[in-house]
């Protein structure tokens, strides 16, 4: 077998040498037959022309030796590729509309499968990736009556990873994180870094090595040894200029000062937002510093402070099922005893599916709908093969006539769609490259590892794939349609040759392409009218004019009894300034998350036995007025309420909640956290916390002289574009505090923007999938009607001679075209109902069979299929009876 593989290879990549062995060995053996003639006293001439004879036609042997090496098919396929070449040259236009077809088909999927590829299907860059979990908690019970604020996956609580720790079989080692920030100071300016406290063991568990100096060790993670920090490669280029010495500097931390013992490899930040149990939706600035954990002793004692993420490796055997059914045990027993309730219960996950799940199912809709309008374009390629095929009738009928079999005219064409396919592949992977490049920039932040999507070797490879796929399944048909030509009438040169089965398949096709395309339109329709109606929900804010940053001071350098003077004179300061209406400091800004919960007990109510959990916000007296938000009954805070009285403000929904009936519940008291009581001074409207699609929680504010955060953002309202004031904000900042960075500088308005990115996105990607498929269905459409009018010009002739009006034959014309449109809508309308049940998760209040979208995605189909086929069927008003009847 091998030798007879190495004999083809050498045949056909050394041609001439193999020709000139053949000869030379035929030209022995006549030789050799000749002389054995001549001794047996043939005469040589004679002896010569016997051998001669007795071997045949050199040629025709030499035929029959190439047949038995297997070059003819070689030969052949050499052939008709010339041939082919040869013919799209000389038709430049069906050939540019192919390749693009084909280009645009092959670019768009190859684009988002480099996307997939890169968010879902590239496993972490780690050691044994598949191995690594993330264990979150889970409590129905608590979620039922809201205490958990409707979330599905906790934290891990210091208790719970003792617990676990080096007494799980299933587990080969498990580490600890939470995601913290950083004021660093120094030289440069000051910034705000986002960090990481991690347990010495997370390194070791991913397989990461730092690629300068060593990770932590184990005495480092206590507490009072945690002085030293990891810095990521971004870090050391941008503060240390990428200097070898950066080994034992120090680097000042919330004005503590920290011993850089390594800095970690290129691209390496875990952990980022997504990798974060209960903030999987979300993505933060990728972490640059890495802190040892050092649990603090009421860290590891209070099990309900929820407020680490756990990273474990399963041992090989174990799987995610197992493993959970293990430490639900085990984590069950220390929870249930730290918040009194039982029904605790694990969840085990891979960290690619945790990165990925949020991202996920819009990822695969979008891969979904690119290989809808692949098919589309595959449809339209075999509705342009189909028609050449019958513009080629008589050449193919020809060639059938002497003798070509029907494979051998099958073979070649679908050489020809080979052709067509190479010449399509080059635009397919710019077109890709250029699509890669641009998705990646208008992307929302939210879809991790996509600025990692290239078009690298395994786009290449399915570039490929689907280029073959296109080429088998929508080239073999048309070809076999084709080669199935009647001669007898092709060689009689009829003028009248009616193709029953190349017409209907093209209609079938374009009744295909209408369908997909109608599928494509409902789907897209229902993402717009979902981000429209998200863009159009009430903030309970005003977002316009407003200007926000963030602003850290740690407890370090700003004790609990001097920060809310500091935040209180930074916000005057501002409000100062030229230009500025009102300027106030808040713990979190409205989208930007969820805020720190609290349960809340109201006095003297016993209509509610379980205190439910309430987000609540600090800020100052003019938060409200900042931001816009409407004051419904009460007052707002002010200076008089520094005293020994605490008083709160209530959400409207967090006043219905605590006090249903009363509609206005001002004076009523409730406590939070501890024994003091707070009068309710006002209730104001409703905002949205996490995202314009999230619910409306109930909120509970208190005045910073109550609870002053370390974090909070400044909001400062403007009569102008607010933009112009953030060097003058920055510079009152500074002039209290030089090393206070100043971070996430941003204005309502692009907060707004970015809370709806994430609808945004897949929206406009499936409006751009939907816009191609309906470009693709009108040169679809035009290009049947077309040739139906070039096939019925005789009969169309004939009635025009018989006194049929120009509007008879239009409309008989456009009879046709909505027949396939009425099937196409028909198939296209039962294909959406079953695919949009798919989009559930991805609507926000529209039903998933919203009837006005159906009908304006028919509407649509019929207006863009009634302009396509409008000039062809204008045309046919023009025949000339005279001419048409003439080609008889």
């Amino acid at each position: 077998m091998f030798s007879r593989l190495n004999a083809f290879w050498k045949a056909v990549w050394r041609r001439g040498r193999v020709e000139a062995d053949m000869a030379d060995e035929l030209r022995i053996h006549v030789e050799a037959y000749a002389e054995d003639l001549m001794r047996s006293g043939v005469p040589r001439d004679k002896a010569e022309r016997l051998a001669r004879l007795e071997f045949g036609g050199m040629e025709s042997t030499k035929e029959e030796c190439r047949e038995a090496l297997g070059l003819r098919l070689v030969d052949e396929f050499r052939q008709d590729v010339r041939y082919a070449a040869r013919s799209l040259r000389r038709n430049p236009g069906f050939t540019a509309v192919a390749v693009l077809t084909l280009a645009l088909g092959i670019g768009g999927t190859t684009a988002i499968f480099s996307i997939v590829n890169a968010v879902l299907l590239r496993s972490p860059a780690f050691n044994e990736p598949g191995r690594l979990v993330i264990i979150t908690l889970r409590n129905p019970s608590l979620e039922r009556i809201g205490l958990t604020a409707g979330l599905a996956d906790l934290g891990v609580s210091g208790p719970v990873f003792e617990a676990i720790r080096g007494k799980a079989r299933s587990l080969d080692g498990c580490a600890l994180f939470s995601d913290v920030s950083y004021n660093l100071a120094g030289e440069g300016e000051p910034e705000r870094i986002p960090a990481a406290r991690v347990s010495a063991d997370l390194f070791r568990l991913l397989g990461v090595k730092p690629q300068l100096g060593r990770t932590f060790a184990a005495e480092e993670d206590q507490t009072g040894r945690e002085t030293v920090v990891l810095i990521s490669d971004s870090l050391w280029a941008r503060r240390f200029a990428r200097a070898s010495q950066v080994l034992g500097r120090k680097v000042l931390l919330n004005g503590s000062p920290h011993t850089i013992i390594g800095v970690m490899p290129p691209g390496f930040n875990f952990p980022s937002g997504p990798e974060l149990p209960y903030v999987a939706a979300l993505a933060s600035t990728p972490v640059e510093i890495w802190r040892p954990l050092a649990l603090a002793e009421w860290e590891r004692t209070d099990a309900t402070s929820l407020n680490f993420a756990m990273l474990a490796r399963l041992r090989p055997g174990y799987s995610p099922t197992q493993a959970r059914l293990e430490l639900s045990t085990k984590a069950g027993q220390v929870m249930g005893a730290g918040f009194g309730s039982d029904g605790w219960t694990v969840n085990v996950r891979t960290l690619q599916t945790v990165v990925t799940r949020a991202v996920r199912e819009p990822l695969l809709i979008l891969f979904g709908a690119v290989t809808v309008v692949l098919l589309i374009a595959c449809a339209n390629l075999a509705s342009l093969l189909v028609a050449r095929g019958f513009r080629r009738r008589a050449e193919i009928g020809m060639r059938l006539s002497l003798g070509a079999g029907c494979p051998r005219v099958v073979r070649q064409l679908l050489t020809e769609c080979i052709v067509l396919a190479i010449c399509a592949l080059p635009p397919s992977i710019l077109l890709a490259a250029a699509s890669v490049r641009g998705l990646v920039a208008v992307a929302p932040i939210r879809i991790p590892r996509i600025d990692t999507a290239a078009v690298d070797v395994e786009a290449l490879g399915f570039a490929c794939l689907a280029t073959i796929l296109t080429v088998v399944l929508f080239g073999t048909a048309p070809a076999l349609v084709a080669a199935q030509h009647e001669l007898a009438r092709v060689i009689q040169g009829s003028g009248r040759v009616a193709v029953p089965v190349s017409s209907r398949l093209r209609f079938a096709l374009v009744v295909g392409q209408f369908a997909l395309s109608v599928v494509l339109l409902v789907a897209s329709g229902l993402l717009l009218k979902s981000f429209v109606t998200v863009a159009r929900t009430r903030l309970g804010f005003h977002a316009e004019n407003v200007l926000t940053m963030r602003l850290t001071l740690p407890h370090i350098k700003y004790d609990e009894r001097r920060r809310p003077a500091v935040i209180e004179e930074l916000a005057l300061n501002c409000s100062t300034l030229p230009g500025v209406t009102t300027a106030a400091a808040v713990s979190s800004l409205p989208l930007t998350g969820e805020a720190e919960g609290r349960t809340v007990v109201p006095e003297d109510d016993q209509r509610i036995k379980i205190p439910p959990m309430l987000r609540f916000r600090a800020i100052t007296p003019a938060y409200f007025r900042a931001l816009g938000i409407r004051l419904l009954a009460g007052r707002e805070f002010t200076a008089n309420d520094r005293g020994q009285n605490p008083v709160a403000i209530l959400s409207e929904s967090a006043a219905r909640r605590l006090w249903p009936g009363i509609p206005v519940p001002i004076g009523r008291r409730l406590r939070s956290g501890d024994d003091r009581w707070m009068a309710v001074v006002g209730v104001v409207e409703d905002t949205r916390a996490s995202g314009i699609d999230s619910d409306l929680r109930p909120y509970l504010y208190l005045p910073f002289w109550q609870f002053a955060p370390e974090e909070f953002a400044l909001a400062v309202r403007s009569a102008m574009d607010p933009t112009g004031l953030t060097g003058a904000v920055k510079s009152e900042i500074w002039r209290i505090d030089k090393d206070q960075p100043v971070t996430h500088v941003a204005t309502m308005k692009q907060i707004v923007a970015d809370s709806i990115a994430a609808r945004r996105f897949p929206a406009v990607l499936m409006g751009i999938f939907a816009g191609f498929a309906l470009l693709l269905a009108a040169v679809g459409v035009y290009g049947v009607v077309s040739c139906s009018v070039v096939q019925r010009s005789h009969e169309i002739g004939i009635r025009i001679a018989l006194g049929a009006t120009r509007l008879e034959v239009l409309a008989d014309v456009l009879k046709g075209t909505g027949v396939l449109v009425l099937g196409g809508s028909v198939l296209g309308l039962a294909g959406s109902f079953a695919v949009t049940p798919l989009l559930r998760s991805q609507l926000y209040g529209v039903s998933q069979f919203d009837l006005s979208v159906a009908v304006a995605s028919v509407i649509v189909l019929i207006g863009v299929a009634a302009a396509a086929c409008y000039m062809p069927a204008r045309r046919a008003t023009k025949i000339d009876p005279v001419e048409a009847l003439r080609c008889e």
